[in-house]
């Protein structure tokens, strides 16, 4: 019996010699592939450090230049900026629960109209504040850095007090529906365009969180807002002016751009945490959690067993396959949505090649949802352009007296150019109907549907399930 456990344990000893040799030639094959994987896309000017960022800002922005605690990024992180946090109940927020109802914007009933306007009046001392930082120079790139304390582990920078930012967004559209409904159109196009200028403050911090509320607010702006004022509102061409300023750059390719580039350094980072190079994800029951308990001996058998060569192997496989699919996201990013579609084909097959080899790697579970994020860009992207050609429209009326024949007749006069579609590459689509129009986007399926905005098949300025795709005349006035 002896002879027989001596053999199985001299058995035992060689199999993990040899498993512990082949994991650490196959772990050194695997890092030297992921290392050529980082050689290759820092040649490619791929952003790999916190150092390689850029401001989404176009060239010659000027930025806030005052005390750091004074910008307008401070003012976001601020509890007196962001109000009730994000997690908090919004019971301690007088007009949250009134801004839910901003779906219904131009259709309160007169319950619904006077709690709006009790919060606008209540709430105007803040609705003044927030315009002030709208109207702000934006923060530095070098102050944001240390304001969302990304020069620290990015999974901590993300800054949940940004999310909390949007009611106040809601707040300053409700200010901008009583403006309207008060028969000071230009206000109500000036608010609205503050809204654009304050998501774009929010939009500066490098994450999905800042690039998610700066789209889910312009799509608030032109969804909810412009299309029932554009038809009928007379505006000044400055007000004008001024929206088609904030339009170019309150949601930006370089936004979003920035953003894919944040998550795909907080990629890296969490990838180096499980490779015990720096602290791991602490949401993660792998992480500093353990190996710093009481009973810390868990945990550090567990960080040095994530640190052997067999997972050093499962380690540089995961972080090179995150890495290559996060740069196909950042290239499809800075692409028109029908240009893009190869890279994000690419992702997906890759995706498929990853989860049936490797089952599900650990930050590739992330991917498919920052796709997603793409697309929907696309559509707001599309709806920001859309509200252009429809303020371009609303000045040839009012100077004609009548909607131009076709797009074209907007160009110089009233629009410096014919945006593209960037689900089709093609003008957006216009026609005339009666003593209206009707003006759309092909939408995600890249196809002329007719105008048909059921399901969205295409993307019609000011429609609504169930209501006309387009209106002669304003019903909110």
């Amino acid at each position: 019996m002896k002879k027989v456990l001596k053999r199985l344990a001299v058995i035992v000893v060689i199999l993990v010699v040899v498993l512990a040799v082949v994991s650490f030639i196959l772990g050194a094959r695997a890092t030297k592939d992921l290392n050529a994987t980082i050689a290759k896309l820092k040649a490619e000017g791929a952003v790999l450090e916190v150092s390689d960022l850029k401001s989404a800002r176009p060239d010659g922005t000027q930025f806030f230049e005052g005390p750091i605690d004074e910008s307008p990024m401070a003012f976001l992180l601020s509890p007196s900026g962001a109000g009730p946090s994000s997690v908090a109940a919004t019971g301690d927020c007088p007009w949250c629960g009134i801004t839910k109802i901003l779906g219904s914007l131009f259709n309160f009933t007169p319950e619904q109209e006077e709690d709006v306007r009790k919060a606008v009046s209540e709430q105007r001392e803040l609705i003044e504040k927030v315009k002030a930082v709208a109207r702000m120079k934006p923060t530095r790139w070098e102050d944001i850095v240390t304001l969302t304390r990304m020069d620290g582990p990015l999974i901590n920078a993300k800054g949940p007090q940004l999310l909390a930012c949007r009611n106040l967004v809601n707040l300053l559209l409700l200010d901008a529906y009583v403006a309207y409904r008060d028969g000071r159109p230009d206000d109500a196009l000036d608010t609205g365009t503050l809204a654009l200028q304050f998501a774009g403050h929010v939009r500066d911090s490098p994450t999905t969180i800042g690039q998610m509320i700066g789209v889910a607010v312009a799509a608030i702006v032109t969804t909810d807002l412009l299309p029932e004022i554009t038809n009928d509102g007379a505006f000044s061409d400055e007000a004008i002016a001024r929206y088609m300023a904030a339009a170019d750059t309150a949601v930006s390719r370089a936004g979003l751009v920035q953003s894919f580039n944040g998550e795909a350094l907080a990629v890296r980072q969490i990838h180096a945490g499980l490779r015990g190079e720096g602290p791991l994800n602490p949401s993660d029951p792998r992480g500093e959690s353990l190996a710093s308990s009481s009973d810390g001996v868990l945990g550090r058998v567990l960080v040095a067993v994530y640190g052997s060569p067999f997972f050093a192997l499962i380690h540089a496989k995961d972080e090179q396959a995150s890495l290559e699919l996060m740069n196909e996201l950042v290239k499809a990013s800075e692409l028109p949505c029908h240009a893009a579609k190869a890279h994000l084909d690419l992702v997906e097959q890759r995706l498929e090649t990853y989860r049936s080899k490797w089952g599900y790697p650990v930050t590739v579970a992330t991917v498919p949802s920052l796709g997603r994020n793409q697309l929907t860009f696309a559509e707001v992207e599309a709806q920001l352009k859309l509200s252009k050609i429809a303020l371009a429209l609303n000045r040839y009326r009012h100077a004609q007296g009548q909607w131009p024949a076709d797009l074209h007749a907007l160009v110089p006069a009233f629009l410096p150019e014919l945006a593209e579609d960037p689900f089709s590459g093609n003008p957006m689509i216009y026609k005339l109907d009666g003593d209206s129009y009707v003006l759309y986007s092909v939408g995600l399926n890249q196809e002329d549907d007719g105008g048909n905005g059921k399901d969205r098949a295409d993307l019609v300025w000011g429609y609504r399930p169930g209501s006309p795709q387009s209106k002669p005349e304003n019903q909110g006035t």
